[in-house]
C-alpha cells in the first residue's frame, strides 16, 4: 500500500468523523444553553443539566455521543428537514434529470462516446451514476476534491438539523418568556437551518458535478 493511498484514507477517515462530530456537537452544547436559560428561570431541575457535564475523563463517552447524534441529525435532515425545504423553497439538489442537462455532464457524454465508439451498451442506457462513476474512474484526482464537497454539505445539513431541534426544544422549555422563545424559535429552527440548508444544496451539487469537469479535461489532453 503506498503512502498517497494511506494519506487519502486518512484524510477520507478525518472528514467522514468531523463531519458527522461536529453537527452533534452544535446539539448538544445548544441543548445545555437552552436547559442552563430553563433551569435559570426554575423550569426544571439542576440535575439535567448533569447529563451534559462530561469531565476530561469522559471525553471519548462525549466524542461518541457527538458521533451518534450527528448520524441521527443526517438523518432526520434527509429524510424530514431537506424535503420539507425544498417543497417549499423549491431549490433542491439535482435530479438525475437535471444533471442530464448541465454543460459538462453533455459535454463529457459527448466526448466519451466520440471516443469509445464501439461500445456494446448505447448511450441512452446509461444512468448519470454509471456515467459519473466512469468520469470518477477517468479522472480519479477529482475523487479528494469531490470527498471534500460531499463532507461540506452533510455537515451544512447535520447542522442543520440540529439548529431546528435546538429552537424546537426551545420553544418548548422557554415558555415562561413567550417572547424570547418565540425568538429563539425563529431563529434556530428558520433562519440558521435555511443558511445551512443552501450551502447543502449547493455543496451537494457540486460533489455531484465535479468529477465530470476532471473527467473532460483528461479526454481532451489524451485528444489532443
Amino acid at each position: 500500500m503506498s503512502v498517497n493511498v494511506v494519506i487519502k484514507f486518512i484524510e477520507k477517515f478525518i472528514l467522514d468523523v468531523v463531519g458527522v462530530i461536529l453537527p452533534g456537537l452544535f446539539l448538544l452544547v445548544g441543548l445545555k444553553c437552552v436547559f442552563s436559560a430553563a433551569i435559570s428561570n426554575e423550569l426544571m431541575s439542576e440535575d439535567l443539566i448533569k447529563i451534559f457535564n462530561f469531565g476530561d475523563n469522559n471525553f471519548v463517552i462525549y466524542v461518541s455521543l457527538c458521533y451518534i447524534c450527528g448520524h441521527g441529525l443526517h438523518v432526520i435532515g434527509d429524510k424530514f428537514l431537506y424535503p420539507l425545504f425544498s417543497k417549499v423553497s423549491r431549490k433542491e439538489v439535482y435530479k438525475s434529470d437535471k444533471l442530464f442537462d448541465q454543460y459538462l455532464v453533455k459535454e463529457f457524454k459527448s466526448l466519451f462516446f466520440k471516443k469509445y465508439k464501439n461500445m456494446a451498451s448505447p448511450e441512452g442506457d446509461f444512468k448519470f451514476n454509471n456515467l459519473r462513476s466512469i468520469a470518477l474512474a477517468i479522472a480519479p484526482d477529482s475523487e479528494m476534491l469531490t470527498y471534500k464537497f460531499m463532507f461540506i454539505s452533510l455537515m451544512n445539513l447535520g447542522i442543520a438539523s440540529a439548529s431546528l431541534c435546538v429552537g424546537v426544544v426551545s420553544l418548548l422549555l422557554l415558555k415562561i418568556n413567550i417572547g424570547i422563545a418565540i425568538l429563539c424559535f425563529l431563529l434556530l429552527s428558520l433562519v440558521i437551518p435555511t443558511i445551512f440548508l443552501l450551502k447543502y444544496i449547493e455543496f451537494r451539487n457540486r460533489a455531484l458535478t465535479v468529477p465530470f469537469s476532471f473527467a473532460v479535461v483528461k479526454i481532451l489532453q489524451e485528444v489532443n
